[in-house]
């Protein structure tokens, strides 16, 4: 995970402004190579790390000392909630892991946690988008129990979970989803 985001980070930080953020929480963040990147291209916001106990147990490493500053790192289940006190969260990859059921948990669990101005962000491949046809890795996805989906399925995802599909930016390695919480959060 760590070594995929070395070619995938320089796209989004080109196609996204991360500086309007105070704390972005990197939910399923891995070790924190991504975090890492996105904090030191844009100095203002803070960050938390957030992915299981024995994944996070290295991130300090990963993160450098100047960003270990800036950056919280928590262990912890996105199937049981999330860290709250951020105004963005942000998941790379980690939706097409997950069937439908437990995407929708891991989903909720962020709208009961985000505040009602906050921002979702999820960095995706899109399936049958112009830039990505369905091929054999979706077929491979599905056959290992996650699954690559649509933009349609992103926007069903998202309304189960009381978000919506606010726009897509397309980058060379993915697709950037922008999603405001809606309704309630059942907190």
């Amino acid at each position: 995970m760590t070594q995929g985001i070395a070619w995938t980070t320089p796209a989004l930080l080109a196609a996204y402004d991360f500086s309007h953020f105070e704390r972005l929480v990197d939910v399923g963040g891995g070790q924190g190579a991504l975090l890492r990147d996105i904090l030191v291209a844009t100095p203002g916001p803070e960050g938390i790390l957030f992915d299981l106990p024995q994944v996070v147990s290295g991130a300090s490493e990963i993160l450098g000392r100047e960003i270990t500053s800036r950056c919280q790192i928590v262990g912890g289940s996105f199937f049981d909630s999330v860290p709250e006190g951020a105004n963005a969260y942000l998941l790379k990859g980690v939706n097409q892991d997950w069937p439908d059921d437990d995407a929708i948990r891991i989903l909720t669990n962020i709208r009961r946690a985000i505040p009602p101005d906050g921002i979702l962000l999820l960095v995706e491949s899109l399936v049958d988008s112009p830039t990505r046809p369905a091929g054999l890795a979706d077929m491979l996805m599905v056959a290992i129990g996650g699954r690559e989906r649509t933009e349609a399925d992103f926007r069903s995802l998202l309304a189960s979970s009381h978000f919506s599909l606010v726009r897509i930016i397309a980058t060379e390695a993915s697709s950037l989803i922008e999603c405001h919480p809606v309704g309630r959060s059942d907190r």
